[in-house]
C-alpha cells in the first residue's frame, strides 16, 4: 500500500501520448507512470479503524479524554515538526515579494502577474488575503489539524497539502470512542457483527455516492479567461469533488468498516481455526491481487478507468493535459 501511494505522485520522465509534458527530470529506468487511483489511501482508512480497535483487544474505552489524549500525544509533536520544517520551506521560496493576493481555482497567469511584471511564487487562498494574514491563517489552520475541513482550507495555503490524511484522521480520533463502543457489545456475535457490516457497507456506498454527484453537474473545463478561472460558479464541480473527499465525517464509514473488520477477526480467529489454513492462502491470494492491480496500474495509464472518464493525456497543439478528465478519473476512483 506504501508503494502504492508512491505510484500516485511519481512517474517517469513523460505520460501518456505526449513526451512534451515531463513529469520528472533526470536518467529514467522505465516509462511508467504515476497513478490517480485513490485505493491505497481507502484502504488506509480501514486499516487505521482495524488498528485502533486491535490496540484496544475489543475492549470497552472508559474515558473519553484519556483514550483522545494519548493517541494525539504520540502524533502531534512529529505532526508539527512537519509543520514547522514545511514554514521553513515555505519561507524561502514564498516572499511577500513574491506573492500574489489574487486567487484562481485553475491556473491563471494573470493572477500571477505582480505590479513589477514578474510572476508571483505563491498566491492567496479562496478567500483573497494580503500576505500577513494569509500566512498567520495558514499556520493556524495546519497547526489545528484543520485542513481538511472546507471552511478552514479556504482560509489557507497548501503550505503542507499531504497532510490532509492526519486533518481526517484527527477528527476519526474525536469519535472513534463512539464507533469502537457500539461494537463492544456485539463482540463474538456473529450476527450482530454482519449488521453492523452491512450498516457500514451501506456507509460507504452513501458517501460514495454523495461524491458521485460530481457527474451530475455541469463539466470542467480548462479556461484561459481570469473571470472564468476565479469563478466559483464556473468551477463548482471541481470545488465540490475537493471538498468532498477532504471532508473527514466522509470517511467514516470506512474507518468504521475497519472496525468491524477486527471485531470479525476476533469472533473468527482465524490464527486458532481448523481452517487456518484457507485463511492463510485467502490472505496471500488478496497480498498477490493488490500487488497486480498496482503494477496494472503503473504499467497502462488507462486501467482500470472506464471509458466515460476520459484519457488522462490527449496530444493537442497547445496543451497536452486535460485537467478535467484526470479529475473524473480521481472522483471515479475514490
Amino acid at each position: 500500500l506504501s508503494v502504492g501511494v508512491m505510484f500516485n505522485h511519481i512517474g517517469a520522465v513523460w505520460q501518456g501520448e505526449d513526451e512534451r509534458n515531463p513529469l520528472t527530470w533526470g536518467q529514467s529506468f522505465f516509462p511508467g507512470k504515476a497513478s490517480t487511483f485513490y485505493f491505497p489511501a481507502t484502504v488506509f482508512f480501514v486499516l487505521g479503524g482495524y488498528s485502533l480497535s486491535s490496540a484496544l483487544a475489543a475492549r470497552k474505552i472508559r474515558g473519553y479524554w484519556g483514550f483522545v489524549t494519548s493517541r494525539f500525544n504520540t502524533l502531534l509533536p512529529m505532526y508539527w515538526l512537519a509543520l514547522v520544517l514545511a514554514l521553513i520551506n515555505l519561507l524561502v521560496v514564498c516572499q511577500p515579494s513574491q506573492y500574489s493576493s489574487n486567487f484562481s481555482w485553475q491556473p491563471n497567469m494573470l493572477t500571477r502577474l505582480l505590479p513589477d511584471g514578474s510572476y508571483a511564487q505563491c498566491q492567496s487562498a479562496p478567500v483573497e488575503l494580503p500576505y500577513g494574514w494569509w500566512l498567520f491563517l495558514t499556520l493556524l489552520v495546519y497547526f489545528l489539524g484543520m485542513q481538511a475541513w472546507f471552511f478552514a482550507f479556504i482560509l489557507a495555503g497548501w503550505i503542507l497539502y499531504y497532510s490532509w490524511f492526519f486533518s481526517v484522521y484527527f477528527f476519526v480520533l474525536l469519535v472513534f470512542m463512539w464507533m469502537h463502543n457500539s461494537m463492544v457489545s456485539s463482540r463474538g456475535k456473529g450476527r450482530e457483527l454482519l449488521l453492523w457490516g452491512l450498516v457500514y457497507t451501506f456507509g460507504v456506498m452513501l458517501s460514495a455516492f454523495a461524491l458521485g454527484a460530481y457527474f451530475f453537474f455541469p463539466p470542467w473545463e480548462e479556461t484561459f479567461n481570469v473571470e472564468e478561472a476565479k469563478s466559483l460558479s464556473y468551477n463548482f464541480a471541481n470545488v465540490y469533488a475537493l471538498a468532498s473527499v477532504l471532508f473527514p465525517p466522509y470517511w467514516i464509514p470506512v474507518v468504521g468498516s475497519g472496525v468491524v473488520a477486527y471485531f470479525v477477526y476476533d469472533w473468527a480467529r482465524p490464527a486458532q481455526s481448523h481452517y487456518r489454513a484457507i485463511y492463510a492462502i485467502a490472505c496471500d491470494l488478496l497480498s498477490i491481487f493488490f500487488l497486480v492491480f498496482q503494477l496494472m496500474m503503473f504499467i497502462d495509464i488507462d486501467w482500470p478507468y472506464p471509458s466515460f472518464t476520459g484519457k488522462m493525456y490527449v496530444e493537442s497543439a497547445n496543451e497536452p493535459h486535460t485537467w478535467d478528465s484526470a479529475l473524473d478519473r480521481y472522483v471515479w476512483s475514490v
